[in-house]
């Protein structure tokens, strides 16, 4: 330290074949200052290639990975047997846009073919407890309504019957008059 209050740093070295030191003083401040800057210039540069790298991220979410996630979250859906798929795209690349379309669309079309397959079964269903001719329940049915009215009498302690009918010599009837008076005689039966 000098004696106005300033730090030196000193380097001493001998000077060859001679009996003399040379001393070169710097003042601390002097040499500090530069390091300050780097270290300052350090964080700047730091700080800008962070934010820049922060923004790549960024914009690769919004343009690359929100996209996908989105797509494979419909598909999800889909595979769950939800339909009701509904991307707002507007703001994603044309190929992910096209892409939410086509995803979009199938969903539709798969809801419609799930109600028509709804549909088709409840009409089988009923087909297969139903006899076409008369309406009337068939042996499948039958055993279907005895056994849940047999449940709720059961429950209700309530008495219950079953009635049956056979017409006699009918495959005489039919042998005479044809299949269609046969078919309108079991139709009035009924």
């Amino acid at each position: 330290t000098l004696a106005d209050g300033r730090a030196m740093v000193l380097a001493v070295r001998e000077i060859p074949y001679t009996r003399a030191l040379l001393v070169v003083g710097v003042p601390r401040a002097d040499l500090d200052r530069p390091m300050l800057t780097i270290q300052a210039n350090l964080i700047s540069d730091l700080s800008i290639a962070i934010a820049t790298i922060v923004l790549i991220l960024w914009l690769g979410l919004e343009s690359f990975v929100r996209p996908v996630l989105t797509l494979a979250a419909a598909a999800r859906r889909m595979g769950d047997g939800r339909f009701d798929i509904a991307i707002d795209s507007q703001r994603w690349a044309s190929e992910f846009q096209t892409l939410a379309t086509a995803i979009t669309a199938a969903a539709l079309n798969l809801a419609s073919r799930a109600q028509a397959d709804a549909e088709a079964r409840a009409s089988l269903r009923a087909q297969s407890l139903e006899d076409p001719l008369t309406g009337l329940k068939n042996r499948r049915g039958l055993d279907l309504y005895v056994e849940f009215e047999w449940r709720i009498c059961r429950r209700a302690a309530a008495e219950f019957a079953v009635v049956a009918f056979d017409i006699d010599y009918f495959k005489q009837f039919n042998d005479c008059y044809g299949h269609a008076a046969g078919d309108q005689a079991l139709r009035a039966v009924a």
